[in-house]
């Protein structure tokens, strides 16, 4: 999202981009509801909850170790984001096997996957599909004005901090964690209305 329009309040050189349920959490998220994985309060409930369709956890192993698992796989998916972009390197099939591991680097080109290391074992792809795309859907009918215009005066003020991507998911209530330098993730919720997306934004250029 950029502004060339000459008198327009948007600075020249700013440049937003909103991510919208990234493929490498939502799968983790849907995981997490497949499951009934719990201990993870500080990651909100997603709405509408996914319909999981013959999903059903692995008999093997226990599920605290799939709890585990998930843990160091959401941490990973997070982590990924703070992976220096001047990083890059050409995706290949190796390199793609490798950083799946959680022991090898992660690559900037490449988010860590869920079903990188774990496939579909014990999931419904087809009702993963459909959630997944029910959810992007809903973010193709465009809010106008954009929140991101809204509430320009304090998105500025985080852009000038090196704010330069909003995350939005589909989590319930306010949320809104700045991860990096360059990342926000907020609710959507949180992001389609005025009040706490501005909010959202000051708490991001305070920490």
């Amino acid at each position: 999202m950029r502004s060339q329009q000459p008198n327009n309040p948007w600075p020249h050189d700013m440049g937003i981009t909103v991510d919208r349920l990234p493929a490498s959490l939502a799968l983790l998220l849907f995981v997490r509801s497949a499951w009934g994985l719990t201990g993870f309060s500080s990651i909100p409930p997603v709405v509408p909850a996914p319909d999981v369709g013959g999903s059903r956890r692995p008999d093997s192993p226990a599920l605290d170790v799939w709890e585990a698992r998930w843990r160091q796989a959401w941490d990973r998916a997070i982590a990924w984001y703070d992976v220096e972009d001047e990083k890059h390197q050409h995706p290949t099939p190796e390199l793609m096997r490798s950083q799946s591991r959680p022991g090898q680097p992660l690559h900037p080109a490449l988010p860590p996957l869920w079903s990188d290391e774990y496939e579909f074992e014990g999931l419904d792809r087809q009702a993963f599909t459909r959630w997944f795309n029910s959810v992007r859907q809903k973010h193709l009918r465009p809010v106008e004005p954009s929140p991101e215009r809204t509430c320009l005066p304090d998105l500025v003020e985080a852009w000038k901090t090196g704010l330069d991507t909003v995350i939005a998911m589909p989590y319930d209530g306010y949320y809104a964690r700045r991860i990096t330098r360059r990342h926000i993730i907020v609710s959507d919720a949180t992001h389609e209305d005025p009040a706490r997306f501005s909010s959202a934004l000051r708490e991001a250029t305070a920490s």
